[in-house]
């Protein structure tokens, strides 16, 4: 499925390591994208070191925890990334100034702004079976 969708216009398949933009280990990831031209020299402008982490996050820690835990959020530099190349692109775009939104909408949109976050990362599932604690 991602073969064929690499062979549409816009789609690219982008080939990583977290632990460059700041993930405690290396974390080899993919992100598909679809018209975000930039994010590739994102990601590169938000390197935050040269060298990849030696360090493995695999197997629990002594307080029973995966230590794959720390690693279910983007590291802020790779946040920075993604959102520098959202607005690159988003800014690119045309705008239709006589476009009007309806009220509902925005309304629905802005109930949505959350302002109040957890310290909680929720449990790790894999194919429906609870595998955290």
């Amino acid at each position: 499925m991602i073969n064929l969708l690499l062979q549409l216009p816009g789609f690219r398949l982008w080939e990583f390591a977290q632990g460059l933009l700041g993930a405690i280990s290396a974390k080899p990831t993919m992100l598909l994208s679809l018209n975000l031209p930039t994010l590739g020299h994102q990601i590169r402008s938000w390197r935050v070191v040269d060298d990849l982490p030696k360090g493995a996050s695999i197997g629990q820690g002594t307080d029973g925890k995966f230590r794959t835990f720390v690693l279910k959020e983007y590291p802020p530099a790779l946040c920075g990334a993604l959102a520098t190349s959202f607005v690159q692109t988003l800014s690119s775009i045309p705008v239709d100034a006589t476009v009007q939104i309806p009220c509902n909408f925005v309304e629905r949109c802005s109930s949505m702004d959350c302002k109040v976050y957890s310290e909680e990362m929720g449990p790790d599932f894999a194919g429906g079976a609870f595998i955290g604690k």
